[in-house]
């Protein structure tokens, strides 16, 4: 949280340092947009944008996944590769916020044109992550914080007078996580020891190494969640209205 209020203080300093010329009227000066392909992942995404200097503006990114189950499973188990995760299984919800400072070098000035922003994400997921051990699965649940910083690179278009289309190129962000994943059951000893070696391997073989330690008895298991976070925001398509 201590990188999102240095951000915010920063952005808050430029609007204050660069503000917007008299005759640059509010009504012409903000976008508000919709990420129209995360729809299709049941994410719901909300984008404002405000000129602030004839080169730059500031851009908040609101989204919300509803809880329910993984998207594009089959997609997901193909990328992270891992057999111990039943991702059919696999329920997902998050919330997020993402504060950017874009800047516009073209011709066209501030809203329009090639574009690159710099931001910080804050995202915090709840998750089910099944995980299979000794022909059972155990269901772990918890919440997932992550923190990241990243540069976002796109385009975006005047379509018409008020309506406008931003297109994300691509957004590779980094950063860290934290959380907590709490599995109960009744295990016997083969049982304990099969778990083990289930969450092991999706320890060493997960693509994102989150897995700081965890903890089995004959009580379930417990993951202590705090690592490096990595993330691409990109590809996405917005369309705005100008007011």
């Amino acid at each position: 949280m201590k990188m999102i209020k240095s951000f915010f203080l920063l952005i808050i300093a430029i609007s204050i340092l660069k503000p917007v010329k008299a005759q640059q009227t509010s009504d012409s000066s903000n976008v508000i947009k919709i990420n129209l392909s995360a729809l299709l992942m049941r994410n719901i995404s909300v984008q404002y944008e405000r000129k602030i200097s004839p080169k730059m503006a500031l851009a908040l990114d609101i989204h919300l996944l509803p809880f329910g189950k993984l998207p594009y499973q089959s997609v997901v188990s193909d990328i992270v590769d891992v057999s111990n995760i039943d991702f059919t299984r696999a329920n997902i919800g998050a919330f997020g916020i993402i504060p950017e400072l874009r800047f516009y070098p073209g011709k066209k000035g501030t809203l329009r044109g090639f574009y690159f922003g710099p931001f910080v994400s804050y995202s915090r997921y709840k998750t089910d992550l099944p995980i299979n051990y000794s022909s059972k699965t155990g269901i772990f649940n918890g919440d997932i914080s992550t923190i990241t910083g990243g540069l976002q690179i796109g385009i975006q278009s005047k379509l018409s007078k008020k309506i406008y289309l931003d297109i994300w190129i691509i957004g590779p962000n980094y950063g860290g996580s934290s959380g907590n994943l709490v599995f109960k059951g009744n295990l016997d000893e083969v049982e304990q020891s099969a778990l083990r070696f289930s969450i092991q391997d999706v320890k060493d073989n997960f693509p994102i190494k989150f897995i700081k330690s965890y903890k089995v008895d004959q009580n379930g298991g417990d993951i202590n969640v705090k690592g490096p976070w990595a993330g691409l925001r990109g590809a996405g398509i917005n369309l705005g209205f100008r007011f």
